[in-house]
């Protein structure tokens, strides 16, 4: 799953651009999952005196309620982008907001001061109402959403990766990930120099990634694959899920 973000002031664009950009990716044949982040304190889209309301009141984690054309789930904390990927199957996750996230960004804005206040090096696009007035700024090009949808989605396609692990292991040789996320934008490296990334068996301990070098990733998943490909209901090309607790 690929993964970028669409952020910037409010007015500038920001959904007019997801949605040409969702239709495209759509028209091209890929499925798309889009979420957006919000700061408005205390937003909810949990309704009150509902009954999901009402279950949570009284002490449920997660609600949910199911129609026959949704299914929808409300769980009662913050989740991290980490985790808010692993519930989703798609082959571009389309964010809006999330500005912080060590992801490919394009950047909307009203105006060049606009810019000048939020860009930063992971932007790989400018789009938005500045749009109509520049063509390129800081040697990224800016590209009108509304006219060269293709365009845009052209440099999505060229430019954007799947999420980085955020281990800051340095294997990659650029100190942490997000040098590296620079680095992999700029097509100063290729995306599978990111050892966590390119690993087919992963490892949490406690909660947290543990990055694998490649001869441990061979041994853990020789040792893995010899022990339960003699299982009942294995598959070859399957996904194998362990999970031990001590």
């Amino acid at each position: 799953m690929k993964v970028f973000a669409v952020y910037g002031f409010k007015g500038s664009g920001k959904t007019t651009v997801v949605s040409k950009v969702i239709r495209e990716l759509g028209k091209r044949g890929y499925r798309v999952c889009a979420f957006k982040n919000t700061h408005i304190s205390g937003f909810s889209i949990d309704e009150r005196n509902k009954d999901t309301w009402v279950f949570s009141r009284h002490g449920a984690v997660a609600v949910g309620i199911r129609a026959d054309s949704e299914t929808s789930f409300i769980f009662k904390k913050k989740f991290s982008l980490n985790e808010i990927i692993s519930f989703l199957d798609c082959d571009y996750l389309v964010l809006e907001g999330f500005r912080d996230e060590i992801v490919p960004k394009i950047l909307c804005a009203k105006d060049v001061e606009e810019l000048t206040k939020s860009f930063h090096e992971l932007v790989f696009a400018v789009s938005g109402v500045v749009s109509n007035t520049i063509e390129n700024y800081k040697g990224v090009p800016v590209i009108n959403a509304l006219k060269e949808t293709d365009r845009l989605v052209d440099l999505i396609e060229k430019k954007v990766f799947p999420k980085i692990p955020e281990l800051n292991c340095g294997k990659c040789g650029f100190g942490n990930c997000r040098n590296f996320a620079v680095a992999v934008l700029k097509g100063e490296t290729p995306f599978k120099k990111c050892v966590a990334s390119s690993s087919n068996v992963r490892i949490k301990i406690n909660g947290r990634d543990i990055p694998l070098s490649p001869f441990p990733e061979r041994v853990v998943r020789n040792v893995i694959l010899g022990v339960v490909s003699s299982l009942k209901g294995y598959r070859e090309r399957g996904k194998v899920e362990i999970k031990l607790e001590n």
